[in-house]
């Protein structure tokens, strides 16, 4: 395999030692530095044989400081043209007797990239070699993508992440983890299911389906969905408080919501009371995933304890015409429930 050739575009002159410490950085990264200096003789005009250089290259490294040059100009359009170049534009911070056209030529490229200053060539090493490493890791990750199909998307960020959702006719707390299920296939998926097993812990939990949102609660198995294609389905990982357990009056017949309401539920809404069956223990700390008949009947339908501790468990995302993709979390079950945490490995 050839390595990346970067191409060091800049006023030699002025700027060698800029120059060198490019070639130095590109080459530590086990890339190719080409850099006019080091043509030879070639039977062309020597502007040719730098545009020639930069239409062999992958990568363009335009440095500029206060001299103009012609051919630096020529090397930047160069770049532009299809297939156009990763163009990485480094411009020296003292712009003190900068030549005019140079300044114009600034305003140019400001307007169409992203640029670095740097104050000296110490500075201009630490960037160059900063932006060259992202640059691989963009290539790598788009030449070792996966085959089209199914992405889960996972925002740790995401504000509403395990945020508490009161269920205001049945007094009960939920916790919701949501992944996004994208479709990048060639094709609407049909059949899509997905589904979560606990592969290390103190407890062994059975795989369970998960329930896609805005599907049916009141079925006993999560219903299957269709995702057209570059479209998503959310993915819902419901978590339940152990307390709650203990006082929740349900009304067969209510409504379900899970739109955030903070306040307690109006009193004479329920209408029957319900004991707990033997199959769901009550326990004090850990919180439960929830199966899909648990979002709607919490006390009637068996539900997955985890004990306090951390969890690894995988989710596993199928249809009828598209391959599975797996992808693995991290699941904190807490002693205290605003301790709940969930990461993606």
């Amino acid at each position: 395999m050839f390595p990346l050739s970067v191409f060091i575009s800049s006023k030699q002159e002025e700027l060698n030692a800029e120059r060198d410490i490019a070639e130095k950085v590109i080459k530590s990264l086990n890339m190719l530095p080409i850099r006019s200096e080091q043509f030879g003789a070639r039977p062309v005009y020597p502007g040719e044989a730098c545009l020639a250089e930069v239409r062999s290259s992958e990568i363009i490294v335009l440095i500029l400081g206060k001299e103009f040059s012609e051919i630096v100009t020529r090397e930047y359009e160069e770049a532009k043209r299809p297939p156009k170049k990763d163009v990485l534009v480094y411009i020296k911070t003292d712009d003190e007797s900068r030549d005019a056209r140079l300044k114009e030529f600034i305003g140019t490229v400001e307007d169409e990239y992203f640029y670095g200053t740097f104050k000296d060539a110490g500075d201009l090493e630490k960037k160059i070699r900063h932006d060259l490493l992202r640059l691989l890791q963009e290539r790598f990750r788009k030449y070792h993508a996966p085959a089209p199909g199914f992405t889960i998307e996972f925002d740790e960020n995401d504000p509403y992440l395990l945020g508490p959702v009161r269920y205001e006719d049945l007094g009960i707390i939920r916790k919701f983890a949501r992944l996004e299920v994208w479709n990048h296939g060639p094709h609407k998926a049909e059949g899509v299911t997905g589904i979560l097993e606990v592969i290390s812990g103190p407890r062994t939990v059975r795989a369970r389906k998960l329930h896609f949102a805005y599907t049916p609660e009141q079925v006993p198995e999560p219903l299957s969905v269709e995702i057209s294609r570059g479209s998503f389905k959310m993915l819902d990982i419901a978590f339940s408080q152990p307390q709650e357990a203990n006082r929740i009056v349900l009304a067969p017949d209510s409504y379900v919501t899970s739109s955030p309401v903070y306040t307690e539920p109006v009193p004479g809404t329920f209408s029957t009371s319900i004991e707990l069956p033997s199959a769901l223990e009550i326990h004090s700390e850990g919180c439960y995933i929830a199966t899909n008949d648990a979002l709607r009947h919490p006390r009637i339908f068996e539900q997955d304890h985890l004990p306090p501790s951390e969890y690894t468990v995988e989710i596993v995302v199928s249809a009828d015409n598209l391959d599975a993709i797996r992808k693995r979390f991290k699941i904190t079950s807490p002693r205290n429930w605003s301790d709940l945490q969930m990461k993606q490995l």
